[in-house]
């Protein structure tokens, strides 16, 4: 699975993967800057059980989350 960040500016940029428990399953992407434009990041989802996941997009400490079904 691939995840793209757009950004009009460099910013911190973190990726993270919940449950439906709101428990953390994988961080995809660990805090780090991204340069302005556009990044695609893989999401090996290999390890990860079939269900219902938020993907947590955090952006300067702004979250934005995005449901993500994983079918076997």
């Amino acid at each position: 699975t691939n995840i793209q960040v757009v950004l009009s500016q460099d910013s911190e940029v973190k990726i993270e993967l919940f449950d439906a428990a709101s428990k953390l399953v994988k961080v995809i992407r660990p805090s780090q800057v991204q340069k302005e434009g556009d990044e695609i990041y893989n999401a090996n989802l290999q390890d990860v059980a079939a269900g219902v996941y938020n993907v947590v997009i955090t952006i300067d400490g702004v979250a934005t989350h995005k449901k993500l079904i994983r079918i076997e």
